[in-house]
């Protein structure tokens, strides 16, 4: 891990910049500046292209933001009482100046060494999350350096700035069709989807999500719980169940106001439709509990109920219906049974 350090020195301005705030009129200077060992560091980590082997176009970028702290918002930067960003080039001694930076904020430093390249470069795989929404998408973001809340004090104010390497995780699906990349910086965790992909059924088959796995051939599943260090792929896998496996029926209490229908033969065999009586001034449909589908949505609200179990387990599934007529309670019961044939 390479550490930098920005300095800041405080100094005695005679400009009214932020003075209903900064009543002393105090402003700090910040001066970074790159060394050897972080311009190789950045410089190796960049792509190559032909012969070249120190890249001219590896920048970094380092953005200061500042609140006073009776006054930070809590979201709203519109607000933000100091807000800079500098641009030098990766190389040993390039410096970034800021001065006029008040005395008595609290300041948020975002620092980012990327490099420019074409958007068309086949050796970097383009996708909605695979550049920072910071920049243009011909900048590749190579290393991440972030500090919090450092309140600036008068006289000399130093921080720590640690730069962090940025790693690919690239999710592919079954077929070999790059899903999306994200971008972890070193040691956090990989994005966990949510949800997980989905694979078409067919007419004779269905299929369930069974896990990302570190290579295609699925051989080891892949432990989220484990820190990024390094360029990684993974891979979507899905089990197979055959349709004519499973058989779906239903019960019904014999006192429910609610009817079964299977699907039409247009739609899935997976799929059962439960109809209540009208007349009713609401319905709340739940299975198993929930209000609500996987996708947060509520199953429904009016007198009919569509349930799609492609990839549910064998095994018992409640439906409740909870209808309401002139300010009084009625409950309906019905239950899905999922058997392995």
């Amino acid at each position: 891990m390479k550490r930098i350090f920005l300095s800041f020195m405080a100094i005695i301005a005679g400009l009214l910049f932020f003075g209903c705030n900064n009543q002393n009129n105090s402003y700090g200077t910040v001066k970074f500046t790159i060394d050897k060992k972080l311009a190789s560091q950045i410089t190796a980590s960049a792509t190559t292209r032909g012969t070249r082997t120190i890249p001219d176009d590896l920048f970094i970028d380092i953005n200061l933001v500042g609140f006073f702290e009776s006054q930070k918002p809590e979201d709203d930067l519109e607000h933000q009482h100091y807000n800079v960003i500098q641009t030098i080039p990766v190389e040993e001694g390039a410096t970034a100046f800021f001065d006029d930076v008040p005395v008595g904020i609290t300041i948020f430093v975002d620092a980012f060494a990327y490099q420019i390249i074409e958007l068309e470069d086949p050796e970097i795989p383009v996708s909605d999350d695979f550049y920072s929404p910071y920049y243009e998408n011909n900048k590749n973001v190579l290393f991440r350096g972030t500090v919090y809340d450092f309140l600036i004090h008068e006289g000399e104010n130093n921080l720590e700035l640690i730069l962090k390497k940025l790693f690919d995780v690239n999710y592919y699906n079954d077929d070999g069709t790059l899903l999306f990349t994200k971008r972890i910086t070193k040691g956090n965790l990989a994005y966990t989807p949510d949800p997980n992909p989905t694979k078409e059924t067919t007419s004779t088959s269905e299929y369930q999500f069974a896990g990302w796995y570190i290579d295609s051939d699925y051989s080891e599943l892949f432990d989220f719980a484990t820190p990024i260090t390094q360029n990684i792929n993974l891979y979507a896998k899905y089990s197979e169940k055959s349709a004519s496996q499973f058989s779906i029926t239903i019960t019904v209490s014999p006192t429910s106001d609610i009817e079964v229908t299977p699907s039409t033969p247009a739609t899935s065999a997976s799929i059962r439709i439960f109809t209540a009586d009208e007349g009713y001034d609401s319905y709340t449909w739940k299975v198993d509990g929930e209000t609500n589908d996987a996708t947060g949505a509520a199953y429904s609200t009016a007198n009919v109920l569509s349930v799609d179990t492609t990839g549910w387990e064998a095994g018992t599934y409640d439906v409740t219906l909870i209808a309401s007529k002139n300010g009084e309670s009625y409950s309906f019961f019905a239950q899905i049974i999922i058997s392995q044939n």
